[in-house]
């Protein structure tokens, strides 16, 4: 804008300079033959072309205009769905009478001659894995004596519907078997045994022989007498207690009614099962 103000009164004072000079005396224009000299044109010239906008100006003012804006074509923004999240796996049926972990099997006798050759199965009918830190297995003699056979270490559980097995260590046996905890600790006839959670409140209880005083039992005692490779198995559970041998042999030990004598079979040949033993059922 004030460029243009500036062209236009320079264009303006030229012309005006320019009329004076064209004038004579008596203040008439001076004029060739039929009409204005070369000088008079020039000069009207230049006042018609201050009337017209620079070329320059338009093209700025061209410059400074916004450019048109363009509608875009955007690509519709579709949601994702939702991530799905897998559900737990649900948690396995009870496989028993009761929903606690169980002493299953027992075995006092292992071989002629021997003492140490003794080994305690837990099974678990519950449709989940147990922590077994802290769990305690306790035993009392015949006269009542109490002691102490295992308190299981950190890290130590057992599976939904699976074993865990504990072993006498001498001579290598609960190696051989493969027992999840061992000791030096041993059984014998005439005994009682208990199972502790980590609170010291008892879980399962089993006796066995006779003239027990002050036992750890349910209901009555066991009175079997074994012999060498011999156990005390606990039934299985199929919608009621049933033998754990042939038909029941894969149903676990779930059976208990809370009387020793009507829970417990004798097994001919010991089966031990520790924790990484097949599940069952």
């Amino acid at each position: 804008m004030q460029t243009k103000i500036i062209l236009l009164g320079f264009v303006g004072l030229v012309a005006l300079l320019f009329y004076f000079l064209l004038r004579g005396e008596s203040g008439e224009l001076l004029l060739g033959n039929g009409g204005f000299t070369p000088a008079a044109h020039f000069a009207v010239d230049a006042l018609q072309s201050s009337k017209e906008p620079v070329s320059g100006e338009k093209t700025l003012q061209k410059s400074n205009q916004a450019p048109p804006t363009v509608s875009e074509k955007k690509t519709p923004v579709i949601p994702r769905p939702p991530t799905a999240v897998s559900p737990p796996p649900p948690a396995l049926p009870l496989a028993g009478s009761v929903a606690h972990v169980v002493i299953s099997e027992i075995q006092f006798s292992g071989s002629t001659g021997s003492t140490t050759r003794d080994f305690i199965e837990l099974y678990n009918p519950t449709g989940t894995d147990l922590n077994l830190a802290g769990w305690k297995l306790r035993k009392r003699t015949q006269s009542g004596n109490e002691s102490s056979l295992k308190v299981f270490g950190t890290g130590k559980s057992i599976p939904a519907h699976g074993f865990f097995l504990w072993a006498n260590s001498d001579d290598g046996y609960a190696a051989s078997i493969g027992a999840d905890e061992s000791s030096t600790a041993s059984l014998a006839a005439h005994n009682s045994l208990a199972l502790e959670d980590s609170s010291g409140t008892v879980i399962d209880a089993v006796a066995w022989g006779v003239d027990l005083q002050n036992p750890f039992f349910e209901g009555m005692s066991l009175t079997a007498v074994l012999e060498a490779n011999q156990s005390l198995e606990r039934k299985a559970w199929q919608r009621s207690c049933l033998s754990p041998f042939a038909s029941g042999e894969l149903w676990g030990n779930g059976c208990d009614t809370d009387n020793n004598s009507g829970d417990f079979e004798v097994r001919a040949l010991a089966h031990p099962q520790h924790a990484e033993s097949p599940l069952e059922p």
